[in-house]
């Protein structure tokens, strides 16, 4: 957004909300500016439309008002927590033998709740397992991971990035390569089995050892 619409819009504000008098406002428009920089003027205005449309307390918007409906307005919906576990309760009653295909069907988000394959393969193979008490866990993890995630959306391009550049060496970062190397190494094992049928194994010896690492590393998390 540029500087002359982040004006024009603060002109639609008051022109909505005639108590809205900022002190100054050359620096409120360049702090809007900062704000919205990297929003388009279209969407900041239906924004602000959808929010005067809603108001019934009469109070003027703030910038992270305005942006958390653009990001409303312009992301597709996630799944709810009941609607996440329901897929989490399918992939369990699959997840003895095949747990790592299981987890690559599932949503990123709800990966990362989960945690890795190897919590599916647990869950499906523990025989005091409670439902309860696994579903209360994995909705708590979700809603944390959907809310740091939401947060993470309404943030500029390069604060995203500036995030993802100080996170790439964490150890959840980590976790999600294991997860990553171990379906593709699963992905290629399938194609090995359907495309060399003719093989006892059906598979390379390199990603076997590669296998039997993943496993073993899993095993310490």
């Amino acid at each position: 957004m540029l500087r002359e619409e982040t004006a024009k819009l603060l002109m639609m504000i008051q022109g909505a909300y005639p108590n809205y008098k900022p002190d100054n406002k050359t620096v409120t428009i360049n702090t809007w500016n900062l704000a919205l920089s990297d929003i388009p003027f279209g969407l900041a205005e239906k924004a602000f439309l959808a929010y005067l449309r809603a108001d019934t307390k009469g109070f003027a918007p703030t910038p992270g008002q305005l942006i958390a409906l653009v990001h409303e307005l312009n992301t597709p919906q996630q799944l709810n927590e009941l609607e996440a576990w329901s897929l989490v309760e399918k992939a369990i009653h699959n997840s003895i033998y095949n747990s790592q295909e299981e987890f690559s069907k599932l949503p990123p988000l709800v990966q990362k709740a989960i945690g890795s394959p190897n919590v599916l393969r647990l869950w499906a193979a523990d025989g005091s397992y409670s439902e309860q008490v696994a579903s209360s866990n994995f909705m708590r993890s979700y809603r944390n991971e959907a809310k740091r995630q939401e947060e993470y959306e309404k943030l500029p391009a390069d604060m995203q990035q500036m995030i993802d550049q100080t996170n790439r060496n964490s150890y959840s970062a980590q976790i999600r390569e294991k997860n990553r190397d171990a379906i593709q190494i699963m992905t290629i094992t399938e194609n090995a089995e359907i495309e060399v049928k003719d093989e006892p194994t059906g598979i390379s010896q390199q990603s076997d050892e590669r296998l039997k690492k993943l496993i073993e590393d899993f095993r310490q998390i």
